[in-house]
């Protein structure tokens, strides 16, 4: 309030007897200042907006691409014919960016494992269930030990690069046997450099010599990791856990020669430098979404261990 008064008195004095040049500059400062706050002020929600639109973007890319994901994977076939290979290609940096404080960065690999050994109990998040008056672990070899969903387990991790090869039944009268699906990463996809890019390659097999192969097919630009793990339903319930890689070939007497479960886990690219001038390695703003897709054809099946208590 006295400012103002200030104010006035200095417009009113000056309306008398004109503008000294030290009356000029000093109110050529004050609106200076005013001014500069204003577009300080202004820059900094604009620079806010583009921010968010470029997760908000990013994050509806990953968001889709997890849904076209769990569409294809839910119909493979868990039992013969099933062909069902996961491979595992770590990179050898991360986001660059230190998420967990130690100040250290990508230090784990995204295993549901604590890889750095910081892991504590009292980092354990694991859920548990009522049976009458006691309160019993979900999995008993879960309780007290690092898993995926702790704290501090997978919480600054290197990208990925992984593959996923799986067998599809068609629907009635597709007219075709069966559908061999392929998700890769193609880091240079078609020749334009740094579009990252999740593409889906398939085969229809319509008869023992006639395929149909469709070409590669985008469905998520500016991908940096691409992680996928297992659930293995054959191993015992104490044994049960994540598994990093998965090859049907190796499991031709094992009961279910797919996973019961996928956890799919994507990163992209949400930062507002241009992805053109990226460098591998460098800190950059990032997108994460994971999902979880069950295997109906395994979930289902009679065999399908459901009971986490009962010994196996």
């Amino acid at each position: 309030m006295r400012f103002g008064k200030h104010i006035s008195f200095l417009f009113r004095t000056c309306s008398r007897r004109g503008l000294t040049l030290v009356e000029v500059l000093i109110a050529a400062a004050i609106a200076g200042l005013l001014l500069s706050a204003v577009l300080t002020s202004f820059m900094m929600i604009l620079r806010l907006s583009e921010e968010s639109e470029v997760r908000l973007n990013a994050g509806d890319n990953a968001r889709s691409t997890l849904e076209t994901l769990s569409n294809d994977i839910k119909p493979a076939i868990g039992r013969t014919p099933t062909l069902f290979v996961g491979t595992d290609q770590a990179l050898d940096y991360g986001d660059g960016i230190d998420q967990d404080g130690d100040d250290e960065v990508d230090e784990e690999q995204p295993d549901g494992q604590d890889d750095d050994g910081d892991w504590a109990a009292t980092d354990d998040r694991h859920a548990v269930v009522t049976s009458g008056t006691l309160l019993l672990p979900e999995r008993d070899h879960y309780f007290g030990a690092a898993d995926y969903g702790d704290a501090q387990v997978d919480e600054d991790v290197k990208f990925h690069l992984d593959q996923i090869f799986f067998r599809i039944q068609p629907p009635p009268g597709a007219g075709y046997q069966y559908e061999d699906v392929l998700y890769r990463v193609e880091e240079d996809f078609e020749q334009e450099e740094n579009a990252w890019a999740l593409v889906r390659l398939s085969t229809q097999t319509i008869n023992a010599t006639e395929f149909l192969a469709e070409p590669a097919r985008p469905v998520a630009f500016d991908v940096l990791s691409f992680n996928c793990l297992y659930w293995d339903s054959n191993a015992s319930v104490q044994s049960q856990d994540w598994q990093t890689e998965w090859n049907s070939d190796d499991l031709t007497t094992q009961t279910f020669m797919a996973p019961a479960s996928v956890l799919i886990e994507l990163t992209v690219y949400a930062d507002q430098r241009p992805k053109e001038i990226y460098v591998p390695g460098e800190p950059v703003q990032t997108v994460t979404m994971r999902t979880v897709v069950n295997l109906e054809s395994v979930i289902l099946d009679a065999a399908f261990r459901r009971d986490s208590q009962v010994n196996p």
